[in-house]
């Protein structure tokens, strides 16, 4: 039986949002995980005897609060060094969920769009999402802001670090480019961003990242950029994430296995169930869907990044093969600038 190091608990199906992206697509259902999948999952990955991460996700997790405390105790019982974290849509949130937030020590991830008006159009909910993170605020529970880059927000970019700025708590904001799976595949709302507004977006967000960052105790990061700064001073780095590297495993609520969150109910990436499991680099090597880094693929070119590439989310060069222009490169490449590694 393969042991993740990572492991990705889908607690629930149901999401009580519609967002215009979201690479779920129809798969979104009322179903819940069952509490004894929830241990035998988490004893799997703890078998191994080190510590893991254990991620909880939907759906909307907070949707079945209780089997976040469920999971929680578990992960703690069994491994108390290992770490969780759960990814939420922040709608749901209130004072007993950040409590248990703080006493299980859960490192919290928020899907933010952009300020209230772009929130709106692209998940929906957007007055709930923002009274969430102050009850965050106000429950001193730090937390990282995930945004999906799509054509709709990709010009507000700069937004982000303005509305963050006043929260103590925010740590860091990440960009997720958009897949081309589930809403987005069947010609929802969500739509890639063109690459010069992209260029543009980045640059006016780098810009209001430093403004915001000289009037705060701890600056704001930006995920993509401390990537490109730990590859230029050497970091080791041999694949983009776990699912590449062929250590990571995701749980829906059915019991199937799943290299990655993206790649769920895709059959193609089947992994089996924990009654009978394929290896995990199985869904690395799929046609050739899985490729460990965008480094040194043959249409890098000359790119001045070769040698500092964080590469792209493998699954993203699955689903998104189709598309002429790697936004990927463009997010590295912009950023590069201002860091004046890409002359």
């Amino acid at each position: 039986m393969p042991v993740p190091s990572y492991l990705i608990l889908m607690l629930t199906g149901a999401c009580n949002l519609d967002c215009s992206y979201c690479y779920l697509g129809d798969n979104k259902d009322q179903k819940s995980m069952d509490e004894r999948l929830i241990d035998r999952s988490i004893g799997l990955a703890a078998s191994s005897g080190r510590p893991f991460h254990v991620q909880l996700s939907g759906g909307e997790p907070t949707l079945v609060p209780h089997l976040i405390e469920h999971a929680a105790k578990k992960v703690r019982e069994l491994s108390p060094g290992s770490t969780i974290g759960l990814q939420t849509n922040a709608t749901l949130l209130d004072h007993e969920i950040a409590g248990m937030m703080d006493r299980f020590q859960i490192d919290v991830g928020i899907s933010l769009d952009g300020p209230p008006n772009v929130q709106a159009s692209t998940r929906g909910a957007a007055p709930a999402t923002f009274k969430g993170m102050e009850i965050l605020e106000r429950n001193k529970i730090c937390f990282n802001v995930t945004t999906v880059v799509t054509r709709e927000n990709a010009d507000s970019l700069y937004k982000l670090p303005l509305v963050l700025g006043g929260y103590s708590r925010v740590r860091g904001i990440g960009l997720d480019l958009l897949i081309n799976k589930g809403n987005a595949q069947k010609g929802r709302a969500g739509q890639p961003a063109e690459p010069g507004q992209l260029e543009n977006g980045l640059k006016q967000m780098v810009q209001a990242l430093d403004t915001v960052n000289k009037m705060r105790k701890q600056g704001l990061q930006l995920r993509e950029l401390s990537r490109i700064k730990d590859q230029a001073l050497g970091s080791e780095n041999p694949c983009f994430c776990q699912a590449a590297a062929g250590k990571s495993m995701v749980v829906t609520p059915d019991g199937t296995l799943y290299p990655c969150t993206q790649t769920a109910f895709d059959p193609l990436f089947c992994l089996g169930t924990l009654d009978d499991p394929r290896p995990l680099n199985q869904g690395v090597s799929l046609k050739g869907a899985f490729l460990n880094r965008a480094k040194g693929r043959k249409d890098c070119g000359n790119c001045a990044l070769t040698l500092n590439c964080p590469g792209e989310c493998p699954s993203r060069l699955y689903y998104n093969r189709q598309d002429p222009v790697q936004l990927a490169c463009v997010i590295y490449q912009t950023l590069a600038q201002s860091l004046k590694l890409n002359p």
